[in-house]
């Protein structure tokens, strides 16, 4: 890859970065039409405010569509059309049962 390639990827991440929390907004407005009880968290480092410039943000989006494949499939399509191609979003989706599995793992975790 060339300087000047990686030097426009690194741009577009930092202004994806800078509307970030914009971004959050959207996904949550995005996963509530789809299941009004939906609910979006963010975790892992940048929950912690640990993540660095090449971190991705974790994304977990709890919803009841999510207790079968075809509903985890339908949720993350409806909301990969809210993330840009350079989002660093990293999207988690689960049902609340399987929620209770990444409560294990989330040390940190802030509601949108």
């Amino acid at each position: 890859m060339s300087v000047e390639l990686f030097k426009r990827l690194w741009e577009r991440r930092a202004e994806e970065l800078d509307k970030l929390w914009h971004t959050l907004e959207r996904l949550k407005k995005a996963a509530t039409e789809l299941d009004p009880k939906a609910r979006v968290y963010v975790f892992g480092s940048f929950a912690r405010g640990t993540a660095r410039p090449d971190s991705d943000v974790d994304v977990l989006v709890v919803t009841e569509l999510a207790s079968t494949e075809e509903g985890r499939l339908a949720v993350r399509m409806a909301l990969g059309e809210v993330l840009s191609p350079h989002s660093p979003v990293e999207l988690h989706i689960a049902s609340t049962e399987q929620f209770k599995w990444y409560l294990q793992f989330m040390d940190v975790f802030i509601e949108v």
